[in-house]
């Protein structure tokens, strides 16, 4: 009321003013909450990885940053496979090509003197259940 009083208003056009510092907590509440599911989220993200101390599992530090690339391929003797081409059915073209292949490898000097380069690998694509796996299976035997 002072400052209206000082800019000249009349008392009887005078607006009634009351300051009231409240908070209402349920507002802040809400108003905060996108942050905070941002931030749980982010650290479920990082306790997955491993990267939230010891509670999150994984290798080294960082959530086993260190290990992004290493393989985990096991070395397989050749007793311990026991499937052959006569256990694949099925697909007599493929079959012929891959033991081209593994005769190739057995004995490279015969192919070479004719010009083959060594092939680098062979690259077994189709859909699931097609008997990649057992072909691979096959050829390591």
């Amino acid at each position: 009321t002072r400052s209206q009083q000082e800019l000249g208003i009349s008392p009887r056009e005078l607006v009634p003013v009351q300051y009231a510092n409240e908070t209402n907590w349920a507002l802040e509440a809400v108003k905060s909450a996108p942050a905070l599911v941002m931030i749980g989220v982010m650290a479920y993200m990082m306790r997955g990885m491993g990267g939230m101390g010891a509670g999150g599992g994984g290798k080294g530090g960082m959530g086993g940053i260190f290990q992004i690339g290493k393989s985990n391929a096991k070395k397989i003797n050749k007793e311990d496979v026991s499937v052959t081409f006569k256990d694949v059915a099925g697909c007599q073209e493929a079959k012929k090509e891959i033991m081209e292949f593994v005769d190739f490898l057995q004995d490279a000097t015969r192919f070479t003197k004719l010009g083959a380069k060594i092939p680098k690998g062979a690259l077994l694509c189709g859909p699931p259940g097609t008997g990649k796996t057992l072909l691979a299976k096959a050829v390591a035997g």
